[in-house]
């Protein structure tokens, strides 16, 4: 019975073993198994933790490039609002510059139109002047039996041309034809022809203004009416040192009566007939210019 007994429990603990070592087995197995899966997601965890330090390794270089570049473009925001700060205060001066220098031009202006309005009302007294001396060194010379008509036709015509020469519409040697014209035309009565060739009164070449004035005005009316004439020339409202004004040119004037001596002595003129006008003579040129210094 102990030998049953005995071989009975060999065989149990035989067929537990045998159990046992089969349910270890599958426990091996199971186990192996799920540590390869274990072991294969602990390598695929490994590779995601990898991949993600990675990741935030770039994460944290490119907030690191971020923030540089923020903090260079703060600077350059302050730059660029320090410049506009400083531009605006610039252009601010430069606008009280330009505002102070607006306003002083403005009071040049001012003073420059006032003194141009001033000037502009000295030149038309002193052409007036010239315009008037010269017509009536021209008209002295008229005859004393000329009328008021014909006195006032001269004034006017040489108020004319010499208004024309000083605005510039016509040269120098037109207004001195053009004088010389008026002189003859006034001098010669209706029925007498200009001389065809030059005489012994003829005015000499070359002669100066006041020559040509003494000699016309003295073969018109005589030497006393000559001096009459001078004395009421030099007597005209006109004073050419009593002024500076830039439009004055009295070398101009000048030119322009020795070119009408110069026109007047190719065109003599006769004495009318029965007219009982004095011819010109040396003596009374001398005694004419030296009461005629106009």
């Amino acid at each position: 019975a102990a030998a049953a007994a005995a071989k009975q429990l060999s065989l149990t603990l035989d067929d537990v073993r045998s159990k046992h070592a089969a349910e270890l087995s599958a426990l091996r197995s199971e186990l192996n198994s799920r540590l390869g899966d274990v072991t294969a997601e602990l390598v695929a965890a490994r590779r995601t933790a990898a991949a993600h330090a990675q990741a935030l390794a770039d994460g944290e270089q490119q907030a690191g490039e971020l923030k540089t570049q923020l903090a260079a473009r703060v600077a350059a925001a302050e730059d660029e609002r320090n410049e506009v700060v400083r531009l605006h205060a610039q252009l601010k001066a430069q606008a009280a510059v330009a505002e102070a220098s607006s306003e002083a031009a403005r009071g040049d202006i001012e003073r420059l139109e006032r003194q141009l309005h001033d000037e502009a009302q000295d030149h038309k007294v002193l052409l007036e002047g010239l315009v008037g001396k010269t017509a009536a060194l021209l008209s002295a010379a008229l005859p004393g039996s000329a009328g008021a008509a014909v006195q006032d036709a001269v004034h006017s015509q040489v108020r004319g041309v010499l208004s024309e020469l000083y605005a510039g519409q016509v040269t120098d040697e037109e207004a001195a034809k053009r004088l010389a014209g008026i002189a003859c035309a006034a001098l010669q009565p209706a029925t007498v022809q200009p001389c065809a060739r030059r005489d012994a009164g003829r005015c000499p070449a070359g002669a100066t203004a006041a020559e040509v004035v003494a000699l016309v005005a003295a073969a018109a009316a005589g030497v006393g009416e000559a001096d009459a004439a001078a004395a009421a020339v030099a007597a005209a409202p006109f004073n050419p040192s009593a002024t500076s004004h830039v439009m004055f040119d009295a070398a101009k004037l000048n030119r322009l009566m020795g070119r009408v001596a110069e026109l007047r002595a190719e065109q003599p003129v006769a004495p009318a007939v029965g007219s009982g006008a004095p011819r010109i003579d040396r003596a009374a040129t001398a005694h004419a210019s030296s009461g005629g210094g106009a």
